[in-house]
């Protein structure tokens, strides 16, 4: 073992999981949740300047501090635009291929006992370390009103359309990408942002019952609200942000659903089918839906599917017939959802 491992290992599992009230065990928590200071990241890069390149393969505590320094170096310094492993190796003072830094991380991360991010096609290894750094300080302390009108859209949908999960929240929070900077209408940017807001909401939940005055004073004595939020609290400015966020009215509709419904074109066998979809779990009322088709399926209480080749007008109809305020999203269809002779409702 070289003397990298040696200096760096007891640091990383001694002195910096002590100051977290942990015995050096890592449990799988994203790395932003560790908090690492300014004086920590420093200490991490000179731990591991002296020591790199690193063996092949390279040492798994050399690779999990390698990870921890990459994210909080993204975290601090990314601008938005385009990112590349320059703003980590320029940070830590020595160059580093592409290959050698995928091992790094893809070593670092399951140290952590984190997942490496998948794409369609490829292992997202540089958006990863984006994702465990949390929301870049730049967005926070640089925009930050068209930050807050974003978050503040966005987070009203996800409640009013009780969008609680990862995925319904997410789709909720593409839907005001266009709010956003356009340096940072990036998609590792939504799911940071959806992680955020769903942990706002699960705050404004707990404190539904406060009144405005009472909550300000619940927030100061009961700091813990912060712990599962993927961002740097430091700040009087990021600090007021999320307050407001906290405190923001609930916006009162007239109609709510208890899932979402969505667009969608999906692959059928050999032909593409044009869909109308809930979220698992969720119910659709029989009175949203206007075509005689839906009328008796609707109204059963489990899982039922409503699937058949039918005429284009009629597929056509039948997919007009569900209300275009119920539909958050059309994803490679007309504005009126239809493409192909196939309509498909999943009613849960």
């Amino acid at each position: 073992m070289r003397g990298g491992e040696l200096l760096g290992t007891p640091w990383l599992k001694g002195e910096f999981a002590r100051a977290r009230g942990s015995v050096g065990v890592f449990n799988g928590k994203p790395l932003w949740q560790w908090r690492a200071t300014e004086p920590e990241r420093q200490r991490m890069r000179h731990l591991l300047h002296r020591y790199m390149p690193p063996h092949d393969p390279p040492d798994p505590h050399q690779a999990g501090l390698f990870c921890l320094f990459a994210a909080e170096t993204l975290r601090r310094t990314w601008t938005g635009g385009p990112r590349s492993w320059v703003l980590v190796t320029d940070a830590l003072g020595v160059a580093l291929s592409q290959e050698t830094c995928r091992a790094l991380t893809a070593i670092g991360l399951e140290y952590w006992q984190r997942s490496l991010r998948k794409g369609d096609s490829s292992t997202r290894y540089l958006q990863s370390l984006v994702l465990e750094g949390g929301i870049p300080d730049a967005l926070l302390t640089g925009e930050v009103e068209a930050f807050g009108r974003f978050l503040r859209g966005a987070l009203a949908d996800i409640e009013d359309y009780h969008a609680d999960d990862r995925t319904s929240a997410l789709r909720q929070t593409a839907m005001h990408r266009g709010k956003l900077p356009g340096t940072w209408q990036d998609d590792e940017i939504l799911e940071l942002a959806t992680d955020l807001l769903l942990g706002i909401a699960q705050v404004r939940h707990r404190t539904r019952h406060l009144q405005p005055e009472t909550l300000l004073a619940w927030l100061e004595a009961n700091p813990d609200w912060e712990a599962g939020l993927p961002l740097d609290i430091a700040s009087d400015r990021v600090r007021k942000l999320l307050v407001s966020l906290i405190a923001q009215p609930r916006k009162q509709t007239a109609r709510t659903l208890s899932r979402l419904c969505y667009r969608v074109l999906a692959r059928r066998g050999n032909e593409w089918t044009c869909a109308v979809v809930l979220e698992t779990g969720g119910k659709f009322p029989a009175s949203a839906l206007a075509h005689s088709m839906f009328s008796v399926t609707a109204q059963v209480g489990r899982a039922n599917e409503v699937c058949g080749r039918v005429g284009t007008e009629n597929a056509r109809s039948m997919a007009l017939s569900v209300p275009t305020d119920l539909i958050r999203s059309a994803y490679l269809g007309t504005p009126a959802g239809y493409l192909g002779s196939y309509c498909f409702l999943t009613i849960a």
